[in-house]
């Protein structure tokens, strides 16, 4: 196989860590939302039981995470590429990505008080909610600022 060029490489591999940060939050957030009581009487979902359910998600998640963990462990490999991949940009994406996913939480957590003075809600669910709100959203803006029209 020819050698590709640094942008060549570059690229790809840019494509290839927008699509394992895409899967890693659409598998994480569906690992998460399939624990959720009324998920399971979606009409889809209603031959399966939670416990198949909740195993199998995880099983595609950590998938995902092995995948981020073999991408990872190729870009610290090449020094060039680590340097490329991780510019200003990128690093400036990543800042505001986690203050946007900060005050989602805090939102978050304020509309939770709220909600708690007005009904009755399960710990659990409010704790599991906000913490699917606490990493979806940095992921998913990070996702959103990283993209581009390649893509």
């Amino acid at each position: 196989m020819p050698e590709l060029s640094l942008d060549a490489k570059v690229a790809r591999m840019e494509r290839e860590r927008w699509r394992l940060l895409a899967a890693y939050t659409l598998t994480w957030f569906a690992w998460q939302a399939v624990q959720f009581g009324p998920v399971h009487a979606l009409p889809v979902l209603r031959d399966f039981s939670p416990r198949t359910l909740n195993l199998g998600s995880l099983a595609v998640w950590c998938a995902t995470v092995v995948w981020l963990f073999s991408f990872m462990v190729r870009v610290r490999r090449d020094k060039t590429l680590r340097g490329v991949l991780n510019d200003e940009l990128n690093s400036a994406n990543r800042q505001r990505a986690f203050m946007y996913g900060y005050w989602a939480v805090v939102i978050g957590l304020g509309v939770s008080i709220d909600v708690t003075v007005l009904w009755h809600v399960d710990a659990f669910a409010l704790v599991r909610t906000l913490l699917m709100i606490a990493v979806s959203v940095p992921l998913a803006t990070y996702l959103w600022f990283d993209r581009s029209p390649g893509r």
